[in-house]
């Protein structure tokens, strides 16, 4: 994991607005892409929701700080306010509960991404990165669970 713990350094020593600026490009970048990959926006919304929140999760923690950087492409697919403990709620009603069903969500989407175009995992990666740092901290599961995505 030498490269994605490079990556990952240069993540965490990030300011915010950077974080922020790098979260929001490339999250519009993959709303498009899965709008295209499926055809139907509304299918696209609700996959890249699930997605950003399984990113956000990806420690088996779901932090204000990772909320605040995936909020407004969570209201931008949803036509809806959000608050963190609204997505808190929604995200343990959710149907992937374990680590596992997270990776296995997940990992055939950046596949079927990357298909597409190898330019959308590099968006998927920036985005993971961005949210995952969102505390300053990316740590070894939200790495571990990054390469599992990715292998």
């Amino acid at each position: 994991m030498g490269l994605l713990e490079d990556i990952c350094e240069q993540y965490e020593n990030m300011p915010l607005f950077e974080r922020i600026g790098s979260a929001a490009p490339n999250g519009d970048r993959l709303i498009d892409a899965l709008s295209t990959l499926y055809g139907d926006s509304d299918k696209a919304r609700k996959v890249f929701i699930n997605m950003s929140v399984c990113i956000a999760d990806a420690d088996g923690y779901f932090t204000p700080e990772e909320f605040d950087l995936i909020k407004d492409h969570i209201e931008y697919c949803t036509d809806n306010k959000v608050d963190y403990e609204e997505a808190l709620a929604a995200m343990k009603k959710s149907k992937l509960k374990t680590r596992q069903d997270i990776i296995d969500y997940v990992k055939p989407i950046v596949k079927q991404l990357g298909e597409q175009n190898e330019e959308n995992v590099k968006s998927f990666i920036r985005y993971s990165l961005a949210i995952c740092s969102a505390d300053g901290v990316i740590c070894d599961e939200e790495k571990q669970w990054l390469s599992d995505v990715l292998s």
